[in-house]
Parts: C-alpha cells; structure tokens; sequence
C-alpha cells in the first residue's frame, strides 16, 4: 500500500500495519527493496512464526531509505533509533 502502509491478510485475519508517522518522504526510490530486506531479514532469523513483527520490520527499513537519497540512511541505523522507529507502527483489525 506503499505509502499508506501494508495490508497482511492471511488465512485468518487481515490487518493494517501504519507506515512510520512523520517520516519525510525524500526519495522512495528503492522503498519496497528495503522492505522485502528488512521483512526477510527478520524472518531469516525469527522464522514465520510472528509474521505482523516481520512486516514492521520492513516498514521501518523502508522509512530510512524514504527519508534521504540513496542508501545513506541505511548506513547510519542505530538499534535505539530502530526501535523507537517500530514502536511508533500501529497495527489495526483491518
């Protein structure tokens, strides 16, 4: 849903995971490519088992890179930062 947000459906349920408010949008410009990095880095070491965790993942990945031009912010998380970044991404019955 880009940037208003993503839609997990799955056999059960449907939610609505929130983008990271007030981020800038500079340059989306490789957006999705951070999400799918950050989702599947979190199932890489978590497993599927918490699915809505692994989209938030992405979700704040893909904030860094909206918010500058290339990969600049990518270079410079912190995990504080990070974290404040995910408890900031509501997540809504859909």
């Amino acid at each position: 849903m880009g940037g208003d947000g993503a839609l997990l459906a799955t056999k059960n349920k449907k939610v609505h995971i929130s983008v990271v408010p007030n981020t800038p949008v500079i340059d989306p410009t490789g957006a999705g490519d951070s999400f799918a990095g950050g989702f599947l880095g979190y199932v890489a070491v978590h497993g599927m088992n918490n699915i809505v965790h692994a989209v938030k993942h992405g979700t704040a990945i893909a904030s860094y890179t909206v918010s500058n031009f290339g990969v600049d912010n990518l270079s410079k998380i912190k995990n504080d930062d990070f974290k404040e970044k995910l408890s900031l991404i509501t997540v809504k019955d859909f």
